[in-house]
């Protein structure tokens, strides 16, 4: 079975088994002008996986709540983001091409990597990709990864 058969569902999974709504559903919310999430998935347990959602809501503004498997009672860390930030965020992911991304190729076909589920979702508009930040080669992946490095650090904080 190859990593994207096995870890899609698992990555699918993590929101889910944490009590969280699907980025769509996020992005219907009244109010709501669009959506990103990043659920990281440690294939070494090293850290607990984690969901981290960027809401960006026309009345309060954007905010990131973050939620970690088997940790912290699965409450939400919760985040405001500036404007700029959010801004610069959202650009930087249009930069990428992130809305006609595909998932990362050459990737392992077996559980040896950490891997990484971006989604992004605004109206009926949904997307994701799966990217393995440690073995990325093309630049459209490259540059997705420093995004969120870049301007979201708190949504890849590990706890364990």
């Amino acid at each position: 079975m190859s990593l994207l058969g096995y870890h899609v569902p698992l990555l699918r999974s993590i929101p889910e088994e944490l009590g969280l709504a699907p980025v769509g559903a996020v992005a219907q919310r009244p109010g709501v002008a669009d959506v990103c999430r990043i659920t990281v998935h440690y294939y070494d347990r090293r850290a607990c996986d984690s969901v981290a959602t960027v809401i960006n809501s026309r009345t309060s503004g954007a905010s990131l709540e973050t939620v970690y498997r088997r940790a912290l009672g699965h409450k939400p860390l919760t985040h405001p983001l500036t404007e700029a930030r959010y801004r610069a965020f959202f650009l930087a992911l249009r930069a990428a091409g992130f809305d006609k991304l595909v998932d990362q190729d050459g990737l392992p076909a077996y559980d040896s990597t950490d891997v990484w589920m971006i989604e992004r979702a605004a109206g009926t508009f949904i997307r994701s990709v799966v990217v393995a930040p440690t073995i990325v080669h093309s630049a459209p992946h490259k540059a997705l990864i420093t995004a969120v490095q870049t301007h979201l650090p708190e949504a890849l904080r590990m706890v364990k």
